[in-house]
């Protein structure tokens, strides 16, 4: 006797699980990347950017250090001269801020801001 066939509905779950997670890595880099008022840090500091140091460390995306440019666990948390971003909770470029984006973000300079 042979094994006895899987159910019909087992085997079409198994064969969309790999489209699923693709999708579900798609849109969890997605809203990393754009679920965030200082975006444009997101890519400064990494090594996307461009710009190098003499003194450059690319373990990327683990961690990449590059002049005063640091990254751990890339998007999660990186830290420069104008600020430091702990995505998706707290992130500061320059005079913006914002905490759990899109809840609160504020610009010191401008004056303008929200919250909920």
């Amino acid at each position: 006797m042979g094994a006895a066939a899987p159910h019909p509905r087992l085997a079409l779950v198994a064969g969309r699980l790999p489209r699923l997670a693709a999708f579900a890595l798609a849109a969890l880099l997605a809203a990393a990347t754009s679920a965030c008022l200082t975006g444009e840090r997101l890519w400064r500091v990494s090594p996307f950017d461009g710009g190098s140091a003499s003194e450059r460390v690319n373990l990327w995306p683990l961690a990449y250090h590059n002049g005063q440019e640091t990254s751990v666990l890339w998007p999660l948390f990186d830290v420069d001269e104008r600020g430091f971003a702990l995505r998706p909770l707290v992130a500061k470029d320059g005079a913006a801020y914002s905490v759990l984006f899109p809840l609160a973000a504020w610009d010191t300079d401008a004056g303008l801001g929200w919250a909920g």
